[in-house]
């Protein structure tokens, strides 16, 4: 069963659906114009958000009323005009080609590029380069619409991970592992600013967020992804000296960022990562929350996105 507080919100934002799709219905068609909501839907909405009424009782209501066409869900009316493109800058430098090599012979970001193009309307081209930047760096350029991927930041996940030890099969997942996540963070910038999405808190731990739930979805490989996220979080943290941490900047503490992931990660599943917690990885004081931490952000972005979702992965 949901918390009683959870179905109180949930009313809620049903309320705000509902009434806000009855006004673009009423506006596309004159004859609702008089259309009033039914009282037996305010009923049960009550007496579900009072706990009187099953959920399964209460979905079938809202069912009834999406199938029969009495309540419209307004989708997005953009238009997919764009594209999610990747683009390859030739490297100058020589310590980069090796990298160069590894990204494109991977073909994971046209893997990634075509995927989102399957998933998402867009109203422009968005183009994922690789280039080499002259410092360690990734972002999101809202004027261009370029989501930029350095090759030296992928020069700084290898050299990390080298210099803790990891041999060399573990160095390269780890390093595009790291390298996947980065990117997943950077693409929630782009979503974000194509689709002029609001933020209630600060968008990098937002976007943080969001690479990680994307990831706890996408399996073995996804899992391995956010572990080697984690761990650059954590050796970065550990190396930090308080004198020097810029507390101003966007971005939380890379030990914060730390964190959060195991957060969510335990969040997720607790049964199954349960070892977090035994194992002192993640206070109990924290994981305690994780769980509803989850499910409230998981739930966030899924509403976000979902007008900008194709149909056929809805």
């Amino acid at each position: 069963m949901v918390p009683l507080a959870v179905k109180k919100q949930t009313v809620a934002i049903l309320a705000v659906i509902t009434v806000f799709s009855l006004a673009i219905l009423m506006l596309s068609n004159p004859s609702y114009a008089q259309t009033s909501i039914p009282s037996w839907i305010k009923h049960n909405a009550k007496m579900w958000s009072e706990g009187q009424i099953t959920d399964s009782e209460f979905i079938q209501g809202i069912q009834y009323l999406i199938e029969n066409k009495i309540m419209v869900i307004n989708q997005s009316s953009m238009q997919d005009k764009g594209d999610f493109k990747v683009e390859y800058i030739p490297v100058n430098d020589s310590n980069y080609i090796q990298y160069e090599k590894m990204i494109k012979d991977s073909g994971l970001f046209e893997q990634y590029a075509d995927g989102l193009n399957k998933i998402f309307v867009l109203p422009t081209d968005v183009t994922i380069t690789w280039k080499e930047c002259g410092e360690v760096n990734a972002f999101y350029d809202r004027n261009s619409k370029h989501l930029i991927m350095c090759y030296d930041l992928v020069k700084y996940f290898d050299d990390t991970f080298y210099y803790d030890g990891e041999s060399d099969q573990e160095l390269v997942n780890k390093t595009l592992g790291a390298t996947t996540f980065t990117f997943i963070h950077e693409l929630g910038h782009g979503l974000i600013d194509v689709y002029n999405l609001p933020a209630t808190g600060k968008e990098e731990d937002a976007v943080d967020q969001l690479s990680t739930i994307v990831l706890l979805y996408a399996g073995p490989n996804g899992k391995q992804a956010i572990e080697a996220a984690a761990s650059w979080f954590y050796i970065s943290g550990s190396k930090a000296n308080l004198e020097e941490m810029p507390f101003w900047d966007e971005h939380s503490f890379d030990t914060q960022r730390f964190y959060e992931i195991a957060c969510l990660t335990y969040g997720k599943d607790p049964q199954e990562n349960s070892f977090m917690v035994d194992q002192q990885i993640l206070p109990e004081s924290r994981a305690v929350k994780c769980p509803a931490e989850y499910e409230k952000i998981n739930r966030a972005w899924t509403t976000l996105l979902e007008p900008y979702v194709k149909e056929d992965y809805r």
